[in-house]
């Protein structure tokens, strides 16, 4: 199987370059291509690719990462790649990413994409974003494991990738996974595949960081974003019962919205705090909390 792993480098992932490009020549399979999206990386890539021991495609997208990430994937297919392995340049694989992917794909040809973990630690702390070995659509309604780093696909798939095209979506990789299982009954998600995901101020996830204000608020309105284009999506494909389930889930973040103007953020946070507390994990925008699961009766207001 031809194999891509497919990244995009940006001005603002060049302190992480040189570990990265160790991760790719680290990998225990190098039978693979690295295709590199240059989104306007401050330097010539040449010099950098000489250091790498695979093939190296450079492909040239001036535009949001939405885009430039359908680009490097309809690329991919173009040239007659077989799998595509997406990688976020400021994370890195571990050394079996690439052998252990072609090996799922190789004993299940029936399947055309794979998600798998992503881990962090800092401070002593650790998480990672395990949940379920096998996903359907209610396991993501709420919160996200899927992130696009983490996602591995035929070629095949491409096509139905670029079909979801929707620059009003905030959280892409979110609206992937929803749509992908809004067709397909399931996804399976490999935890023992992994990705280190580095910590810095535009990656955030999970309970070792501090839950601010702006968290909820990034959450609440990437929420509300996400169910309306879900709602819209599903009454224009003629799914009614997916259609009312995510106008309920933007009745849930309206209504948490205005018990905050009501009442203030501050004690939306206390209450988000105290039940987020308890959990062993936080997931990508979990820290939105329906007000029916803070046992607070949104009639009373």
């Amino acid at each position: 199987m031809r194999t891509a792993v497919l990244t995009v480098f940006y001005p603002g992932m060049r302190p992480f370059l040189e570990v990265y490009l160790e991760c790719i020549n680290g990998q225990t399979d190098q039978d693979f291509e690295l295709v590199v999206v240059n989104d306007a990386f401050p330097e010539s890539l040449n010099p950098w690719f000489d250091l790498i021991h695979v093939v190296c495609h450079q492909v040239d997208s001036f535009s949001s990462p939405q885009q430039n990430r359908l680009v490097g994937l309809e690329w991919c297919r173009r040239q007659g790649f077989d799998l595509v392995i997406c990688s976020d340049s400021d994370e890195t694989m571990y050394p079996d990413r690439v052998e252990r992917v072609k090996q799922y794909f190789s004993e299940k040809p029936e399947q055309d994409i794979l998600f798998i973990n992503s881990v962090a630690s800092i401070g002593g702390s650790y998480f990672d974003l395990d949940y379920k070995s096998v996903l359907c659509l209610n396991d993501v309604l709420d919160f996200n494991v899927l992130g696009y780093g983490a996602m591995n696909l035929r070629a095949s798939l491409i096509p139905f990738l670029l079909s979801l095209a929707n620059e009003r979506v905030i959280a892409f990789d979110w609206w992937i996974g929803l749509q992908y299982l809004l067709h397909n009954e399931n996804v399976e998600f490999l935890s023992e595949i992994r990705n280190h995901y580095t910590l810095h101020p535009d990656n955030f996830v999970g309970p070792v960081l501090e839950l601010t204000v702006d968290r909820i608020a990034q959450s609440i309105k990437v929420k509300h974003n996400m169910f309306a284009e879900m709602h819209a999506s599903c009454v224009e494909k003629g799914k009614t019962t997916e259609a009312t389930l995510f106008f309920d889930k933007r009745r849930e973040i309206e209504e948490v919205e205005s018990y905050i103007k009501l009442h203030s953020m501050q004690l939306y946070f206390e209450r988000v705090k105290n039940y987020l507390d308890q959990r062993e994990k936080i997931f990508w925008w979990q820290e939105a909390v329906s007000l029916p699961v803070l046992k607070v009766d949104s009639a009373s207001f």
